[in-house]
């Protein structure tokens, strides 16, 4: 398996692991960590996760979560990749196009650093031409 960076909402599937997509994701993650030992975040996500975990979870699963995540790599968000970012979202933007601005800041970080990035949400990140994507639900 290439090296990844895992999107905020792959990531929310692997730790509900509920239903069958989130189980199927589940099985791909484990798979990975036998190869790679860690998974890769970008800050972003990181933040993305926590904001759900402080809104709706209790401090228990919470603090849980926060040990998993920082045992894994998560990954600042550079110069480069800002400036990436900066470009998509002209791009995106100039087409008529955009999307968040948190998933360009992951995109971004992704091409930087030659990841392939590991999404749910293609309707999104697919506008981004020299991104690679996956969709471990399918």
């Amino acid at each position: 398996m290439k090296p990844t960076l895992f999107d905020t909402d792959t990531l929310s599937f692997f730790l509900r692991n509920e239903n069958k997509n989130e189980k199927k994701v589940t099985q791909k993650i484990n798979e990975y960590l036998k190869e790679h030992e860690k998974f890769t975040i970008s800050i972003i996500t990181y933040y993305e996760l926590l904001n759900g975990l402080y809104f709706g979870d209790s401090e228990e699963r919470t603090t849980e979560i926060e040990l998993l995540l920082n045992n894994h790599t998560i990954l600042p968000l550079s110069k480069k990749a800002a400036q990436k970012a900066a470009q998509i979202y002209t791009k995106l933007r100039s087409e008529g196009n955009s999307i968040a601005h948190n998933d360009i800041l992951i995109a971004a970080t992704a091409i930087v650093e030659n990841l392939v990035l590991i999404t749910n949400n293609n309707k999104h990140f697919d506008r981004i031409e020299e991104l690679k994507t996956e969709n471990w639900t399918k």
